[in-house]
């Protein structure tokens, strides 16, 4: 009953009720292994991209466990647990997973498109074929459209949700790629304007963009640039 009472008050946003859970587990000798498991888990499965450094976190605290053992192992474990139990949630990724597992389990094609195969065999195009595979590199915003899925199969199974990070992604997928790409980049006067207000960050070497609110072109470098589409605390 603990560990459940545990990974529902995290799923809940409750962090002070999870850390009291966490207390308690601890207090009857809980292995920690198990705990460190379990929030790996909730991280991705109730997290998930909403704020992807969850599983960092919770990975980072299992292998601390694990290096340093109990009972200081328990600091990390609560670090874990309290910041896992305060960012947004979202169980869309692994709704993408149940969604393509049933899709799989209901006879979906299974039938990798032509163009999509590994090109170090022998040929093996087929009537039909829609051609040959387009690098989205080589367009702008590094995105093209073409078959991915298998014929027949329609798709549909991640449906990013608005809350943290995941927002962002939605906003990308929805057709903001240029854009977004535009924002990042842009005019370098731009650049280091934005640099400079914080609305461009660094997170492991990718540039994120800040959810911020729109001012107009000229409040920047006066270009019409649609890359002055600069967004400002």
């Amino acid at each position: 009953d603990t560990i459940s009472a545990f990974i529902k008050s995290v799923r809940g946003s409750d962090p002070d009720a999870a850390v009291f859970y966490l207390a308690k587990m601890i207090r009857a000798g809980e292995d920690a292994r198990f705990i460190a498991r379990r929030l790996m888990i909730l991280a991705s499965e109730d997290i998930g991209n909403a704020e992807p450094q969850a599983l960092v976190v919770a990975t980072s605290a299992a292998l601390a466990v694990e290096r340093i053992g109990m009972p200081e192992g328990g600091y990390a474990l609560a670090q874990a647990t309290t910041f896992l139990a305060s960012v947004p949630k979202s169980n869309r990724s692994a709704a993408s997973l149940w969604a393509a597992q049933a899709a799989i389990e209901g006879g979906a094609s299974l039938e990798v498109p032509p163009h999509l195969r590994d090109g170090h065999g022998p040929p093996r195009v087929s009537a039909g074929s829609r051609g040959p595979y387009v690098y989205p590199h080589d367009h702008d915003g590094a995105y093209v459209e073409q078959q991915y899925l298998p014929d027949g199969v329609g798709g549909g199974f991640y449906e990013p949700s608005d809350r943290g990070v995941e927002a962002r992604l939605r906003a990308h997928l929805d057709g903001s790629s240029v854009s977004m790409s535009r924002l990042v980049s842009g005019c370098s006067s731009c650049r280091r304007m934005r640099e400079r207000s914080g609305a461009i960050t660094s997170n492991e070497g990718f540039s994120v963009v800040a959810p911020t609110r729109m001012i107009e072109p000229s409040s920047t470098c006066g270009s019409n640039a649609s890359c002055c589409d600069f967004d400002q605390r």
